[in-house]
């Protein structure tokens, strides 16, 4: 009887390992900083290795989404090897960088954290999916480097950006006019498009938020 308890034991725990991902040798379930453009970047990883690699570009500029992952890719995870990068100068990359964030520098940043993971993982490819300013980044990875670009997903692509900013711009300041907020207007009208620094485009992600109900300490991008 002890023995067929222990084997009916061993038997069961084989059982539970083969189907707990986390246990799982294949299964992926990791954060680390890398170095990236010079710099450490934030990266979080999450999926199985087998499974096709897709990188998640996230919006803003600034618009880190790797700590609320669970909300965007969550069932992509069960399909995909996702990867949330935190962009230059957001999330948990906003610390030890020397150089600014301009576009120039946040594409070769996307370039080498291309080249990273089909590395690090064996890929010849991978998928891009891209959210608002991400698709920026999106566009630049599938002119620079199609062969490696497996399929590029655009979410709200960004097509004509100053354009974008103008008709947001407007429809603020009427908005707020409308509902006497003098100091909306007076902080939305000294901004200058396109934008001069980052505390233009702070101050209208702020009162973008607002206006969708959402908003956000200024603090968050200061």
């Amino acid at each position: 009887m002890k023995y067929l308890f222990t084997v009916i034991c061993i038997a069961l725990s084989c059982t539970l390992f083969a189907q707990n991902p986390r246990l799982d040798s294949k299964r992926v379930d990791t954060t680390q900083f890398v170095k990236i453009g010079g710099s450490k970047q934030f990266i979080s990883i999450k999926g199985n290795k087998s499974n096709p690699l897709m990188l998640y570009l996230h919006g803003g500029p600034g618009a880190a989404s790797s700590s609320h992952r669970e909300q965007i890719t969550h069932i992509l995870e069960e399909h995909f090897l996702v990867v949330h990068w935190d962009q230059r100068g957001s999330g948990k990359s906003s610390l030890g960088n020397l150089k600014s964030p301009t576009l120039s520098i946040m594409k070769e940043d996307a370039e080498d954290i291309l080249e990273y993971l089909l590395e690090a993982f064996q890929k010849g490819k991978m998928i891009l999916v891209a959210n608002s300013w991400g698709t920026v980044l999106g566009f630049h990875l599938a002119s620079k480097c199609p062969n490696k670009i497996a399929s590029l997903v655009a979410i709200s692509p960004v097509i004509d950006n100053q354009k974008s900013q103008n008709a947001t711009q407007s429809k603020l300041i009427q908005h707020y006019r409308a509902r006497n907020n003098r100091e909306a207007v007076r902080q939305l009208k000294a901004v200058y498009i396109p934008y001069e620094n980052i505390e233009d485009m702070a101050v209208q992600f702020i009162w973008i938020s607002d206006y969708k109900g959402t908003p956000i300490l200024e603090n968050e991008y200061g």
